[in-house]
């Protein structure tokens, strides 16, 4: 999956995010909170990590995966007749 960056944090409330500062990964993690005007954002407590804030102001990027929307979908699984409630296909 291909990463963008995103400037709306209060939308990745719940998400799984990577944090970057000068074009490196410092963190990952998921998302708690963030101010309403994107200034700042907190990361959840996971492992070894304590709950973080990241600030935008001190240079923080928060990047996210996403499906690129020219890629091609995987082939359905074969199809199987649909049964009806006692086993017959009416």
């Amino acid at each position: 999956m291909k990463k963008r960056r995103v400037s709306d944090w209060t939308k990745l409330i719940g998400k799984r995010v990577e944090v970057r500062h000068s074009g490196e990964q410092v963190q990952t993690g998921l998302v708690d909170n963030a101010m309403p005007d994107s200034s700042v954002i907190w990361l959840a407590p996971e492992g070894v990590y304590r709950r973080a804030l990241f600030e935008a102001a001190h240079g923080f990027e928060i990047w996210v995966e996403y499906e690129a929307q020219n890629q091609p979908v995987a082939e359905p699984k074969e199809k199987r007749p649909v049964r009806g409630v006692f086993g017959s296909n009416e």
